[in-house]
């Protein structure tokens, strides 16, 4: 008896653990794909030295939000020049910085029903340093910032983003007395000139990425080149637009 007794608990209790085990996953998934937490993030631009980018801030997998005040913080070297409301959380009112010249900025948004979307909640627009470097944005709040529609706090997972800034790059390339040149952000990857002759393609160059490229001996018979700057040999994505020039 006592045996089955002991049977019969460890049972239960096995029962119990695969009950709690269910619970857990059913928690972790949904429609079998792993639940991810909210989140919060702040894109990772490129620009030019002294380009004017906009940065955008994200919000993701949102459980729905009523209201919420957020601090970006950036780095000195930026210059925040406008702050415009995003496409997310159209329900709600965002209330801009009263000042640019603010850093951290402060931004509102208020409603008066719980916004479930994700998105773009706010781009701001910034005028990058002549310098290359990376530059960081960085998003915060307070405790109790952020709310759902029953005004009650919601935690978010942040994200911190970047404004890169290459150094101007310019490669002139000289071929059939005349001179070509091709604009990017760094001396980096292949100018390849392709040669044709009566629009079929003849032959095809190699050069590495310089401030200065000669393309001699050109191809007998050729009558044009279309000159193209890609940044390596095996993802072939080009750094700027691909130029064509007549040779005869």
């Amino acid at each position: 008896m006592k045996k089955l007794c002991f049977e019969s608990k460890k049972r239960r209790i096995s029962a119990a653990v695969l009950a709690a085990c269910v619970l857990i996953a059913c928690a972790m998934t949904v429609s079998g794909e792993p639940q991810s937490a909210p989140e919060i993030s702040v894109g990772n631009v490129t620009a030019s030295p002294g380009e004017t980018v906009s940065v955008p801030i994200s919000v993701s997998d949102s459980p729905g939000v009523c209201g919420a005040t957020i601090l970006v913080s950036y780095d000195s070297a930026l210059t925040l020049k406008s702050v415009t409301k995003g496409d997310a959380w159209p329900s709600l009112t965002m209330t801009k910085p009263g000042k640019l010249s603010s850093n951290p900025v402060n931004i509102v948004w208020d409603g008066t029903d719980a916004d479930l979307s994700d998105g773009i909640i706010a781009t701001l627009e910034f005028t990058a340093p002549e310098n290359p470097g990376t530059y960081e944005i960085s998003v915060s709040y307070n405790d109790g910032d952020i709310v759902d529609g029953d005004l009650f706090p919601v935690e978010f997972a942040l994200k911190d983003g970047s404004v890169k800034v290459g150094s101007s790059a310019v490669v002139n390339v000289g071929i059939g007395g005349k001179t070509v040149t091709l604009k990017g952000d760094v001396y980096d990857g292949y100018v390849f000139v392709a040669f044709y002759k009566d629009s079929r393609i003849h032959s095809l160059r190699m050069f590495s990425a310089s401030a200065q490229i000669d393309v001699e001996n050109l191809p007998e018979g050729a009558t044009s080149a279309k000159l193209m700057w890609w940044c390596n040999l095996v993802s072939l994505n080009p750094v700027c637009e691909q130029q064509e020039i007549d040779l005869n």
